[in-house]
């Protein structure tokens, strides 16, 4: 289906696959591999039409990663406000954030790009 309609495929990837952390380094190869595979992968689907990009998401505020600071590290209700505070654009990104990049990397609008990692992480670990 993808070759006929010469889709696309955006890989969701984290700002960890560029500078990995210790205490999550499984996770950290695993989005390192990810961002790996999006370039390796790029070159032989393009003959086909398809491309592939991938996004490294800095700190995003998902239902599910609310819960599991509140319920396994024992964090306050109020965790996101303060860490959100610290990012650089004063809060922690919301998956509707990351919506509008996904639609415009599957759209007739970027259909020349394909095989790059986009970090989308408020230049968190940047300079």
């Amino acid at each position: 289906h993808l070759t006929a309609s010469r889709g696309g495929i955006v890989n969701i990837s984290s700002s960890l696959a560029r500078q990995g952390a210790a205490n999550l380094v499984p996770y950290s190869m695993s989005k390192a591999a990810l961002s790996n595979m999006t370039r390796a992968l790029s070159g032989p689907f393009a003959k086909e039409g398809i491309r592939i990009n991938a996004l490294n998401l800095g700190w995003t505020l998902t239902p599910n990663e609310r819960a599991l600071h509140v319920e396994t590290s024992g964090w306050s209700e109020d965790w996101p406000e303060e860490m959100g505070a610290r990012q650089p654009l004063g809060r922690l990104l919301l998956p509707e954030d990351v919506g509008p990049m996904v639609v415009y990397l599957l759209s007739q609008e970027a259909r020349m790009i394909t095989g790059q990692v986009w970090d989308f992480d408020q230049r968190s670990f940047g300079s």
